[in-house]
């Protein structure tokens, strides 16, 4: 009986120790695994940030697109309108004649047609 107990108490202590350091080595896994938690969370807030700025971006050119489209119109239009005015205002100045050009009968020949 003697030999029983002394049997059954090593195997108690050894089941005691054994578990401790199981025990051990499953609290540095989880302390790991919260390390790498806190990594995963981070990188995955920095990829939602880079897919927002890249969404930005993109949103961005599409709304740039017809604005620089407008842009290189309006720069044609403007140096239309520059050609245009230097004709209407002249660069030279007008020849003046004693000359009258008419293109129809006279005011008075016309009311009473």
């Amino acid at each position: 009986m003697k030999k029983f107990t002394l049997t059954a108490a090593l195997i108690a202590t050894s089941f005691i120790f054994s578990n401790s350091a199981f025990a051990e080595g499953s609290i540095q896994h989880f302390g790991n695994s919260a390390q790498h938690l806190k990594q995963s969370t981070q990188h995955t807030a920095g990829s939602i940030g880079h897919t927002l700025v890249g969404n930005g971006k993109l949103v961005s050119g599409a709304v740039a697109l017809p604005f620089k489209a407008i842009g290189k119109a309006g720069e044609a239009s403007h140096a239309l309108g520059d050609l245009l005015w230097k004709n209407a205002t002249g660069e030279s100045p007008l020849e003046v004649s004693d000359h009258t050009v008419t293109a129809g009968p006279a005011p008075t020949v016309a009311i009473n047609l």
